[in-house]
């Protein structure tokens, strides 16, 4: 009892220093928003239990009470405050671009690789976990823009990205991908038999076919066999029919093809790889 409450002051400093190079690089997020909350709380009960020799727990649960009544109703909510976040970083970034006039959405190709992955990621955030209706100037254009983005944008949704590491670092680019459809698209299966949706990984392995990120591509192993989708083809693919992501590769013993519902990717990194999808053979 003397000695938790101490021991635990010294993580939340570190929580709070993540966190708040996160919030601003990234602005706020749901997950955020409650992971500091959680830490305010934390600090508080930490602080009371070193100065009140009682050790009464009842001011601790009416805090926590509180913060959660604070956190999930009105304009302090998790919701809102990570709205109105995310909706201001997103101006800050179409106006450094000139791409806002009238609280319309002006396109404009000439806007550097960074911009455009900012930009990208937050109107993902709004289209697949908030409801892009609540960006007025989203709301008047038409219902083609996850399919055509460039017509609004002036560029398509961007999923490359740029590390540099190591004391002398070069550049090193790589291909990222993210992508989650509101809803999926099935098309042209009578062909095939269905298998179940499976979650999977790098050297996940599902059956006979091993999946293993690699040079750019997610290779599909069977036996001696190695078939492959490049990441540059599933961004094509996803800027020009976000309804549905499937590929078709033939084996020597007939075809599969592959429905991706979710899919994370870098080819920087491959153990970063997740993917949830169908898979169907013939």
């Amino acid at each position: 009892m003397k000695i938790a409450p101490i021991s635990i002051i010294p993580l939340l400093g570190m929580l709070f220093y993540s966190m708040g190079g996160r919030i601003k690089n990234y602005g706020i997020t749901e997950n955020r928003y409650f992971v500091v909350l959680i830490g305010l709380w934390l600090l508080f009960s930490s602080v009371y239990f070193i100065i009140n020799k009682y050790k009464n727990n009842l001011p601790v649960l009416m805090v926590f009470s509180l913060l959660t009544l604070i956190g999930t109703v009105g304009p302090l909510s998790a919701y809102n405050v990570s709205s109105r976040s995310q909706k201001n970083r997103l101006e800050y970034y179409l106006n450094k671009n000139n791409m806002l006039k009238d609280g319309k959405l002006v396109p404009n190709s000439d806007v550097s690789k960074e911009d455009k992955l900012e930009i990208t990621n937050i109107l993902e955030y709004f289209i697949y976990s908030k409801d892009e209706k609540e960006l007025p100037y989203i709301a008047e254009i038409g219902d083609d823009f996850t399919l055509d983005t460039s017509k609004y944008l002036g560029f398509d949704f961007y999923y490359s990205y740029e590390y540099e590491m190591g004391e002398n670092p070069e550049p090193e680019t790589g291909i990222g991908i993210s992508y989650q459809p509101d809803k999926i698209q099935v098309d042209n299966i009578n062909d095939y038999n269905h298998m179940d949706l499976q979650t999977v990984f790098n050297n996940s392995i599902i059956g006979d076919y091993t999946f293993i990120v690699k040079d750019d591509n997610l290779e599909i192993h069977k036996n001696k066999e190695v078939e492959a989708i490049s990441f540059e083809e599933i961004n094509e693919k996803i800027n020009t029919s976000i309804s549905s992501l499937d590929f078709e590769l033939e084996f020597s013993d007939g075809k599969i093809k592959i429905l991706f519902y979710m899919i994370n990717a870098s080819s920087n990194d491959p153990e970063s790889f997740m993917a949830t999808l169908l898979l169907f053979k013939d």
